[in-house]
């Protein structure tokens, strides 16, 4: 890796089916605001973008890890390297020896929700970094205030489930009337990809009115460009 390269790690367990729009999104945010006034292009360093999902977002593929650069359609030369995006689908990780397994993969197999917490152990005994992330969990196992924080987090996570799932049920029974009103891009994942966002941004108390105020989703979903 390049001296002054940037990473941007993202972990996503929400199905999202504008994921790579986003992925792209925060890699141009975080590329543009590499120079300063005055700043040469001669600056700007590579940003990597790394994406766990707990859900599979390219199904067409058996493969975990799924790297993506800017490249020559014909000869496929890479034009850059400072573009570079991963995306590794947790739930397809089925490895059956560890002992066998690369740095990287290792990282990647403590995530997935596929290993037990004895293969985990059994991980964190042959790499430092892990065991040493096992601790950090253990201190946040024992910390009220982070524990707290945690399940306020989950319990919105839960609750915005909840309602989309409410939404979507209602919008099936309700049929094709619904679905012209709305148009694709209003349903369910542009529901789902504005909640998110107001989650990044802590904005909580507007979690709530979009799912209780249809005049105020809709302005919101047009404000984030969702419709």
């Amino acid at each position: 890796m390049d001296a002054g390269t940037r990473v941007h790690v993202e972990v996503q367990v929400l199905m999202d089916e504008y994921m790579v729009n986003r992925s792209l999104y925060y890699w141009g945010r975080i590329y543009s605001r590499e120079l300063d006034k005055g700043d040469l292009y001669a600056d700007l360093r590579p940003v990597i973008t790394i994406n766990l999902l707990d859900f599979n977002q390219f199904p067409q593929y058996d493969t975990y890890v799924n790297t993506y650069h800017i490249m020559n359609d014909d000869t496929h030369d890479i034009l850059t390297n400072h573009l570079e995006m991963h995306f590794i689908e947790l739930k397809k990780i089925h490895i059956s020896d560890i002992k066998k397994l690369k740095r990287s993969e290792r990282w990647i197999a403590y995530f997935s929700p596929n290993f037990t917490d004895q293969e985990r152990r059994a991980l964190a005994m042959s790499d430092t970094a892990i065991r040493e992330a096992m601790d950090y969990e253990k201190q946040f196992a024992t910390n009220n205030e982070l524990k707290s924080a945690y399940w306020e987090h989950e319990r919105t996570m839960r609750d915005i489930a909840s309602a989309l799932y409410s939404r979507e049920k209602a919008g099936q029974e309700r049929g094709e009337r619904i679905g012209q009103e709305r148009g694709e891009k209003t349903g369910r994942q542009a529901l789902s990809a504005l909640l998110q966002k107001l989650l990044q941004e802590g904005r909580t108390e507007d979690i709530n009115r979009v799912l209780q105020d249809n005049e105020y989703q809709e302005k919101l979903l047009q404000e984030y460009h969702l419709k």
